[in-house]
């Protein structure tokens, strides 16, 4: 955890790799990790027995109590967060939304966004105008896959208060991503499992809102 906190994670990753092998194992808080460079463990894992490795380490899905089903929150039912027989069935819905055919499909949709970037960068270049260029991908990730996933056509490339792109800055903020937050919310997951304290709904539960008045706000009449 030092290390991450004091590195890059990248430069943190490389480090570990060259100086322990191939395949690196550490804590995460209280969550002990496993990181794998081994290209052929790495093929078993996510295609021979993928069937074993399904689940991710996190879950807010309430597993027993009188309550269960009243606890559970939207975010609970993404894909990241099923486990075991319910991200099979769920995946193999959503499965056939991803074939080539679909995918084609999207690309004048993707193009169309990617005009508008491109459009930004040169109006930039042509300036001689120094420009950070990472809020620019965000607009131009959070338009793509509005349109794709939720046919909602947003405009975040230029309007920096767009409401989805405001929620990404949020839940991708650097206070939520850096190991004082890992660590608060390991032990609060904890607590958690153990129904020491309510469902975590806070957070979650407000990007769950913002999303469904969006989806009402952008849906044509």
């Amino acid at each position: 955890m030092l290390d991450l906190a004091t590195k890059t994670p990248l430069k943190c990753l490389d480090e570990w790799f060259q100086k322990y092998g191939k395949i690196v194992g550490f804590y995460l808080g209280t969550r002990p990790c496993v990181l794998i460079k081994d290209v052929d463990l790495l093929k078993r894992i996510q295609v021979t027995d993928f069937h074993n490795f399904m689940n991710r380490p996190i879950s807010l899905e309430r597993k027993s109590g009188k309550n269960a089903d009243k606890k559970n929150i939207p975010v609970s039912k993404n894909l990241q967060l099923l486990r075991d027989k319910k991200w099979k069935e769920i995946r193999s819905i959503i499965t056939p939304f991803f074939s080539t055919s679909k995918i084609k499909q999207m690309v004048p949709i993707m193009n169309t966004t990617i005009d508008s970037f491109m459009s930004k960068v040169e109006n930039k270049c042509e300036a001689g105008e120094e420009f950070d260029i990472y809020p620019m991908y965000e607009g131009l990730t959070i338009d793509i896959i509005a349109w794709t996933a939720f046919g909602i056509q947003t405009d975040s490339q230029n309007n920096p208060n767009d409401i989805l792109l405001r929620t990404n800055n949020i839940l991708f903020s650097e206070e939520i991503t850096s190991p004082v937050y890992v660590l608060a919310m390991d032990m609060f997951l904890f607590l958690y499992r153990f129904h020491l304290l309510n469902s975590p709904s806070c957070s979650c539960g407000q990007v769950g809102c913002i999303l469904t008045k969006v989806f009402h706000l952008k849906k044509p009449t």
